[in-house]
C-alpha cells in the first residue's frame, strides 16, 4: 500500500521518477483502440472498481470525452477521438 506522500497521486503531476500517474494510467488504457473495462482500469491502478469509475469521470471534467459500451455485461470505457 502506498503512503499519502507516494508520487503515484491524482493530482495531475508527473512524479520525478519517470512512472505514470495513475491518471495517466487510466488515460493510457483508455485511448487504446478497444478501450479498457473497468476491472483492467482498477488492476492497473490498484484501485477498487468505484475508485476506477470515479477516475474516468474526473477524466470528463477534465475535458476528455469518453465514451462508455457494454460487451458481454461488462463496461468499456473508450476515448473518442476528438
Amino acid at each position: 500500500m502506498q503512503n499519502a506522500t507516494s508520487s503515484t497521486s491524482l493530482t495531475g503531476d508527473a512524479p520525478s521518477n519517470g512512472m505514470l500517474t495513475k491518471s495517466e494510467q487510466i488515460l493510457a488504457l483508455v485511448s487504446r483502440s478497444i478501450g479498457g473495462l473497468t476491472s483492467e482500469l482498477a488492476e492497473a491502478a490498484n484501485w477498487q472498481r468505484p475508485a476506477a469509475r470515479a477516475a474516468i469521470t474526473r477524466l470528463g471534467q477534465r475535458g476528455h470525452s469518453i465514451q462508455r459500451t457494454r460487451c458481454d455485461g461488462a463496461s468499456v470505457y473508450q476515448l473518442e477521438p476528438r
